[in-house]
């Protein structure tokens, strides 16, 4: 059990120990996309498989044959958000909030950008959350430009810049979000403002096809809800773990993943990794409301209106 800090230059440090230990035959990991990319060679060069349940960077898709991921990537949650603006909404001028510094939000906002504008839409403006001078004002020059939508694609670093965009909209526009704003801080932070808020997660407990003996067992054990992330963890876990039961190997961990035949039931459905490492799983969508779960008074919970339009 390390902490890379999210700090890259550390996650490299630390996976080239992990490499040389020999007892070491497989990695849980890492949380930042930029991190994974920045460590996933060293693995490849230490064929040692590492499975990240929460990095969703498109350019992570193929690129190191020992790097595996238990969360879908960027474009299926920029697909559904896309989908949720052109087709649920009818809103046609998106105005993007995005973090120049993180591969992670340029990774979503590429994507996001590609769907609405092949779907008909716009983007009408683009304002960088990591610029010093930041200032959520942007959004009255945005909505000159015919803005009927605000999409924020955060990073960790820009959560704070993300809740002032939040409060500034008090509930005008909505807002379509990046999972990194599912975030028990940005219900804190924002409140009643939250409530403009859709969200592309990977998992939610609420779901229609949650697996219930893991939200009841999660819940006993940590005595609360608990979130995607530690969805998509356990998932991680589950698939070294069924991988090492064929043999306790590097090896035979990475023979195991890339069978075609591999499958083993986990919190958030089937697990089969594609030849990219990638998972093939629908994001789906969480609005803001109020509730008593978080402790905010606001929780997030399953948009079912649209799950119920894919499904047509």
């Amino acid at each position: 059990l390390v902490d890379d800090e999210n700090d890259p230059a550390l996650a490299r440090a630390i996976a080239e120990t992990l490499v040389n230990d020999a007892s070491v035959v497989g990695v849980v990991g890492h949380y930042a996309s930029d991190v994974t990319l920045a460590t996933a060679p060293i693995y490849e060069m230490g064929k040692l498989v590492a499975v990240t349940p929460v990095s969703t960077a498109v350019d992570l898709s193929g690129l190191s044959p020992y790097l595996y991921r238990t969360v879908p990537s960027d474009s299926f949650a920029a697909a559904a958000l896309a989908a949720y603006m052109i087709y649920y909404q009818e809103d046609r001028g998106a105005a993007i909030y995005y973090d120049s510094t993180s591969d992670l939000s340029g990774s979503l906002k590429e994507e996001f950008e590609m769907f609405v504008e092949a779907w008909g839409g716009d983007i009408v403006a683009e304002y960088d959350l990591a610029e010093s001078n930041f200032d959520p004002n942007v959004q009255q020059d945005a909505e000159e430009e015919g803005a009927d939508t605000l999409m924020i694609a955060a990073s960790l670093n820009t959560l704070d810049e993300a809740a002032s965009v939040i409060e500034f909209n008090r509930r005008r526009l909505p807002i379509l979000a990046s999972n990194e704003l599912y975030n028990r801080v940005i219900l804190d932070a924002t409140g009643p403002d939250s409530q403009a808020l859709t969200v592309a997660v990977p998992w939610h407990l609420l779901a229609r096809d949650s697996q219930t003996d893991f939200v009841a067992s999660s819940r006993q054990l940590w005595e609360g809800d608990v979130s995607w992330r530690t969805a998509t963890a356990y998932d991680a876990v589950i698939a070294i773990s069924a991988g090492l039961e064929r043999e306790a190997s590097r090896e035979g961990l990475k023979a195991a993943l890339d069978d075609t035949d591999f499958s083993v039931n986990s919190a958030t459905g089937p697990i089969n990794f594609l030849p990219s490492g990638d998972r093939r799983q629908v994001d789906r969508l969480v609005r803001v409301e109020t509730g008593t779960r978080s402790g905010t008074g606001y929780d997030f919970v399953p948009f079912v209106p649209f799950d119920e339009l894919l499904e047509e």
